[in-house]
């Protein structure tokens, strides 16, 4: 009830507009429940973060890039800088069938198809790209280790395609730890995933809708 009321508050106060953005910094208790889901988030954008240190090195490394390019202020991607990873343990052919004829008009893109990627080909990946793409299970960390990741000096913006892939492990007194952490340290703008058990299918649907809506982009 007092959710549903705050959401109508907001509503009714007019206060969120397209631009405006929730960002959670949550502790070791409270990052496993759903808190994007309440009522009161409906239709505003969200992200997650471990803590305000880790959001104030985002938004300066963004704003330096930007002006030493001469670009308002955001994240910007190349449409010629990515990479992809589809299909790898070669079960996921509904997936593959979906994505595979629009990957492959990205020309400049370097890719692993239908094969297991090896680290070397993954740290490449994610230390010469703007946008990295993982369509497989989980979050791919039976690719590359995560101490392979922080070591990066630069990585890209990851997308996760996988059941779980952005679940962090609950470690009793100490902070949770999990992939998006490893991509966090490494300089990541953003990691894009699953907090929970998602089905192949609406995971297709889910990232099918987010590439319509980067197309002008990429």
């Amino acid at each position: 009830r007092r959710s549903s009321d705050l959401h109508q508050a907001v509503a009714s106060a007019g206060i969120a507009n397209e631009q405006s953005h929730t960002v959670l910094i949550l502790d070791k208790s409270l990052h496993s429940l759903p808190w994007e889901s309440l009522p009161c988030m409906e239709g505003q954008a969200v992200s997650r973060l471990p803590s305000m240190g880790c959001l104030r090195d985002r938004i300066l490394r963004q704003q330096k890039k930007a002006a030493a390019e001469g670009q308002p202020d955001g994240t910007y991607i190349s449409r010629s800088k990515g990479s992809y990873v589809l299909n790898p343990g070669q079960d996921l052919k509904t997936t593959q069938a979906t994505f595979e004829k629009g990957l492959k008009n990205l020309d400049d893109w370097s890719s692993v198809v239908e094969r297991e990627p090896t680290e070397t080909e993954l740290k490449d990946m994610l230390a010469n790209d703007d946008l990295y793409l993982y369509f497989g299970h989980g979050s791919g960390a039976q690719y590359i280790r995560s101490k392979t990741i922080k070591k990066l000096e630069t990585c890209a913006t990851t997308f996760l395609m996988g059941c779980s892939s952005a679940t962090l492990v609950d470690v009793g007194e100490f902070m949770p730890y999990g992939p998006p952490m490893s991509y966090m340290i490494a300089g990541a703008p953003a990691v894009v995933g699953t907090l929970w058990d998602v089905t192949d299918k609406d995971i297709d649907r889910s990232e099918e809708h987010t590439s319509e809506l980067q197309s002008p982009v990429l």
